[in-house]
């Protein structure tokens, strides 16, 4: 299945799988960096990384499942309430 057209750059295609009931995008957030939501400053020191699943509309009568693996970031400002 061709997904590059579909997927952020900062997203890389771990996997794939379609059956008949179902499709399957598993995906990694690739950026090495991210900025803080409070203070808005960039991050570069990864706290820890989780897997979020998201389920979208059916595609074609097939249940659509994205696996995303991403990263939470420390907030490295001292004065960041974060």
């Amino acid at each position: 299945m061709e997904t590059s057209l579909l997927i952020p750059p900062e997203f890389e295609v771990l996997a794939t799988s379609v059956t008949e009931a179902k499709v399957t995008l598993q995906l990694q957030f690739t950026a090495s960096t991210a900025y803080c939501p409070l203070c808005n400053s960039l991050s570069t020191r990864i706290h820890s990384r989780y897997v979020r699943k998201l389920q979208d509309l059916p595609i074609s009568g097939k249940v659509v499942e994205l696996r995303l693996c991403t990263r939470k970031f420390f907030c490295q400002q001292q004065d960041c309430p974060r």
